[in-house]
Protein backbone atom coordinates (compact mmCIF):
# COMPACT_ATOMS: atom_id res chain seq x y z
CA UNK A 1 0.00 0.00 0.00
CA UNK A 2 2.85 2.39 0.85
CA UNK A 3 4.44 1.62 -2.51
CA UNK A 4 1.17 2.44 -4.28
CA UNK A 5 1.15 5.96 -2.79
CA UNK A 6 4.90 6.44 -3.25
CA UNK A 7 6.02 6.29 0.39
CA UNK A 8 8.83 4.05 1.66
CA UNK A 9 7.75 3.65 5.30
CA UNK A 10 5.12 4.56 7.88
CA UNK A 11 7.57 7.08 9.34
CA UNK A 12 7.86 8.77 5.94
CA UNK A 13 4.08 8.81 5.62
CA UNK A 14 3.70 10.80 8.84
CA UNK A 15 6.86 12.92 8.50
CA UNK A 16 4.89 16.11 7.59
CA UNK A 17 3.15 15.99 11.00
CA UNK A 18 5.07 18.16 13.53
CA UNK A 19 6.66 16.14 16.34
CA UNK A 20 4.80 18.22 18.95
CA UNK A 21 1.48 16.91 17.57
CA UNK A 22 2.45 13.24 17.48
CA UNK A 23 1.24 10.99 20.30
CA UNK A 24 3.61 8.15 21.12
CA UNK A 25 1.43 6.16 23.52
CA UNK A 26 -2.36 6.34 23.37
CA UNK A 27 -2.79 3.90 26.28
CA UNK A 28 -6.00 2.50 24.80
CA UNK A 29 -7.94 -0.31 26.47
CA UNK A 30 -8.00 -3.79 24.95
CA UNK A 31 -10.26 -4.01 21.90
CA UNK A 32 -13.66 -5.72 22.03
CA UNK A 33 -15.19 -8.30 19.74
CA UNK A 34 -18.11 -7.47 17.47
CA UNK A 35 -20.48 -9.34 19.80
CA UNK A 36 -19.17 -7.52 22.89
CA UNK A 37 -19.70 -4.14 21.22
CA UNK A 38 -23.20 -5.19 20.13
CA UNK A 39 -24.04 -6.24 23.71
CA UNK A 40 -22.75 -2.95 25.13
CA UNK A 41 -24.77 -0.90 22.62
CA UNK A 42 -27.87 -2.99 23.39
CA UNK A 43 -27.33 -2.33 27.09
CA UNK A 44 -27.08 1.42 26.49
CA UNK A 45 -30.11 1.38 24.17
CA UNK A 46 -32.19 -0.47 26.76
CA UNK A 47 -32.04 2.65 28.94
CA UNK A 48 -34.02 4.60 26.33
CA UNK A 49 -37.65 5.19 27.12
CA UNK A 50 -40.11 3.83 24.59
CA UNK A 51 -42.93 5.74 22.93
CA UNK A 52 -45.94 6.12 25.19
CA UNK A 53 -48.62 5.89 22.51
CA UNK A 54 -48.02 4.86 18.91
CA UNK A 55 -44.85 3.91 17.13
CA UNK A 56 -44.55 5.08 13.53
CA UNK A 57 -41.47 3.02 12.69
CA UNK A 58 -41.39 1.65 9.18
CA UNK A 59 -41.57 -2.05 8.45
CA UNK A 60 -38.43 -4.06 7.77
CA UNK A 61 -36.39 -3.02 10.80
CA UNK A 62 -35.55 -6.19 12.71
CA UNK A 63 -32.96 -7.20 15.31
CA UNK A 64 -30.40 -9.38 13.61
CA UNK A 65 -26.74 -10.26 13.85
CA UNK A 66 -24.57 -10.82 10.80
CA UNK A 67 -21.23 -12.44 11.67
CA UNK A 68 -18.07 -10.87 10.29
Amino acid sequence: MLEAIGVKSIEDLFSPVPQALKVENLNLPQGKSEVEVWQEIESLASRNRGATSHSFLGAGCYNHYVPA
